[in-house]
């Protein structure tokens, strides 16, 4: 163990045993010495072997540096301890130890674990600007095949997003979804879900569709911004008699109208906010320190600019007007989906006829090989045998960040 003094969260994150630890940290606080000394004291104290961990970095070259770490740990402790041959057997086997990227990992197990055929003959790993070629050119053959059909919600969806001027808007909107449905463990349950969030027949109020739950809760929090910084300035100005005689009551006044701005409906609050009247703040000239009144002025510019972004930027229409615009993108949005889905279709297919795969392949096969089934609801994960045979080689997986 090292001569490092710990502070007590440090020494949390390295003592902690029996459940899950994330440790949430600024850059150079410490986290991967954390992470180091912990494998240590488990090597040290249990008996365990460094090839027990499995230990995730985010670059090849964290991997390698982490790996440095390890091996620099255990020599020093060596070096205290002569006689420990447990010891020095583990200087010998962190070359061979578990620590790599995600990617290598998931590279790792389907070359070892997966029996899907379509990775029988092998594979190697697109870079980024290969990977990119491809998909562009899957996605422009499958446009063109498109527009040779003549569909009615394709052309329709082309129409809204490029209009008469060319398909850049259209090829961007289907690259976007695409890598964003690719980020999701289920890229196909989530475009479903995008697509059916557009589905407002049934929903009355815009609060209740994803978006509006989001708006709506963002303007009821900047409400309550608003009153927390008048609620400072009331307190700054009754500490001064000249101050709160010309600013008390007004703000007072204020913050109360902002108080009763407050309805459980999307209307309502809307209604409420846009009744919000800024009175003029009194004249400061009783006031001699003149730093206060542009405090005081300062704070209430804030005020206004955050009650005016809750209807620019959250409450932007009635409710009615919001739902009949989503209905109208549903179409558009199923169309969408559905294009996403076929170009993932056709890019997977022409890089396992290249015997080639990217990196978000090595996730998605991973997750295929090492889940049976996944309660997107209730957030539960049945692993597959596969997962339960990997994990007998691992104790404990250490991620770095």
């Amino acid at each position: 163990m090292s001569d490092v003094k710990w502070t007590r969260d440090q020494l949390r994150a390295i003592c902690t045993g029996g459940s899950s630890v994330l440790v949430s940290a600024a850059a150079g606080s410490g986290k991967t010495a954390v992470l180091v000394e912990r494998l240590l004291r488990r090597i040290t104290e249990e008996g365990r072997d460094v090839t027990e961990f499995l230990i995730i970095t985010y670059t090849k070259a964290a991997a390698t540096e982490l790996r440095r770490k390890i091996y620099e740990a255990l020599s020093k402790y060596a070096t205290l301890h002569p006689g420990d041959k447990h010891i020095r057997r583990q200087i010998a086997l962190v070359g061979s130890a578990r620590i790599s990227t995600v990617h290598s990992f998931c590279t790792w197990l389907l070359r070892n674990f997966s029996d899907n055929p379509a990775l029988a003959s092998g594979f190697r790993v697109l870079d980024e600007n290969e990977a990119q070629l491809i998909l562009e050119e899957e996605l422009s053959e499958l446009i063109e095949e498109k527009y040779d059909a003549g569909e009615d919600g394709f052309l329709a969806l082309s129409a809204y997003l490029s209009g008469s001027r060319n398909d850049k808007a259209l090829f961007g909107a289907v690259l976007e979804l695409y890598r964003k449905s690719m980020s999701h463990p289920y890229p196909e349950k989530w475009l479903r879900k995008v697509a059916d969030a557009y589905d407002v027949s049934n929903i009355e109020g815009i609060e209740s569709t994803m978006w509006g739950e989001y708006a709506f809760t963002a303007a009821k929090q900047a409400l309550c911004n608003c009153i927390e910084i008048l609620d400072l300035m009331i307190d700054d100005v009754e500490k001064i008699a000249e101050a709160s005689e010309v600013y008390a009551e007004v703000l007072c006044d204020e913050r109360d109208m902002f108080r009763r701005a407050d309805s459980d409906t999307w209307d309502g609050l809307l209604d409420a906010v846009c009744k919000i009247e800024f009175p003029r703040l009194p004249s400061s000239r009783k006031i001699e320190n003149k730093s206060i009144p542009e405090r005081i002025r300062a704070m209430h510019d804030r005020v206004k600019a955050e009650c005016g972004e809750i209807t620019e930027k959250f409450l932007t229409a009635p409710s009615d007007e919001l739902l009949a615009e989503l209905s109208s993108l549903y179409p558009h949005m199923c169309e969408l989906s559905s294009l996403v889905g076929e170009l993932a279709f056709r890019f997977g297919r022409e890089k396992l006829r290249r015997g080639v795969l990217d990196y978000s392949d090595l996730e998605h096969y991973a997750i295929e090989l090492l889940v049976d089934e996944y309660d997107a609801e209730r957030d539960v994960v049945v692993p597959s045998d596969t997962a339960r045979e990997v994990s007998k080689n691992f104790c404990e997986i250490l991620l770095d960040e």
